[in-house]
This record gives structure tokens, sequence and C-alpha cells, in this order.
């Protein structure tokens, strides 16, 4: 089993099984975190708001790993602008302040995923 919650973001994912569109440049902005210590379904709330409203992609929640009990989940926005006015929201507040008591350890962190015209991942 691969342990993508303790793998360097850029690992973590099978980005080069990607197939975009070739003829295209693509820019996209994720925010990831990680390393739970209790079970709670929080985090499974914040994201559907968001992709009512547009601008979120996609909000990738993996398994607990047992052993470490880290874990990792990850947003991908369609860019800044509209993952910034998120964080006013209540429906992201609500989970945003379980953090301290929900996670020994929680990181995160802010990437640019870019795509180059010419390429196909």
């Amino acid at each position: 089993m691969v342990d993508y919650a303790e793998m360097p973001f850029p690992k973590a994912f099978n980005w080069d099984e990607l197939m975009l569109p070739e003829d295209e440049a693509c820019e996209w902005y994720s925010c990831s975190s990680g390393n739970y210590t209790t079970l709670c379904n929080v985090d499974h709330i914040a994201p559907h708001k968001p992709i009512q409203n547009g601008g979120l992609i996609i909000y990738w929640y993996g398994k607990l790993n047992p052993c470490t009990w880290n874990n990792l989940a990850t947003c991908i926005w369609q860019s800044p602008a509209h993952a910034i006015p998120v964080n006013a929201q209540l429906y992201h507040r609500w989970p945003t302040k379980f953090t301290k008591v929900r996670y020994k350890t929680y990181e995160l962190q802010r990437w640019v995923l870019t795509k180059e015209k010419g390429s196909r991942v």
C-alpha cells in the first residue's frame, strides 16, 4: 500500500495519468492538509456548498492510516479568487474551528497546479 499521506503532495497523486486537452494551458489552485486524530464528519460537510456555488473542482478526502493516524484532504479550485471567499463562509468556518481539538498536528499547504499547452498532463 502506498501511503499518500506521508508523501510530498506532487507525488501523492497520479497526476501523470491525467489526459487533458493538449491545445489548452490550465492552472488550478490547491489546498491540502492532514494528520487526523479523531473521527468526525465535519470534513465531509464543508465542500458541498462550494461545489454548489462553483469554483471547487474536487474535494478529495483519503482514508485514515490506522497506524499513524495520518490522512490527506485536498481541495482543487479553479482559482484563488474562488477559494479565498469560502474561508469567510459559515459552512467553512464551522469545521475549521475544530482543527485544534481534532488534529494532533495540522499543516495547510497551498499549491498551484499548472498544465502547459502542448502537454496532456
